[in-house]
């Protein structure tokens, strides 16, 4: 989760499976730290579960989605993700996904 305006990450999370469980998980950490008056997507599957509605509507969030072919919507977070695979993820060889999760989350890109 990013913050637009200031570009900071709010919470971010890894998982080789593509469950929900653990996009909900991050936006509950997410509100936990700090509350979005409107959160965008892109219209994959997660964003438009139900448990991904109810989820933001119970938090009064509002909800707001990238429009279908419109990839370059939310070229600030696939920016961050570059950024993480290829100053953190790719530089230490990772044997294996809970090896990369259990190292502090970024240290070489500043992230808290």
């Amino acid at each position: 989760m990013m913050d637009w305006y200031s570009r900071y990450i709010i919470d971010w999370q890894l998982d080789q499976s593509m469950e929900i469980g653990f996009v909900l998980e991050t936006m509950k950490r997410t509100f936990a730290r700090q509350k979005p008056s409107i959160v965008n997507s892109d219209q994959g599957s997660h964003f438009t579960s139900p448990k991904y509605i109810d989820l933001l509507k119970g938090q009064e969030v509002r909800i707001s989605m990238d429009g279908k072919g419109r990839a370059k919507d939310n070229i600030v977070i696939e920016r961050f993700w570059r950024s993480l695979k290829y100053n953190e993820i790719y530089l230490h060889d990772y044997n294996s996904p809970r090896e990369t999760r259990q190292v502090s989350p970024a240290p070489s890109l500043g992230l808290r």
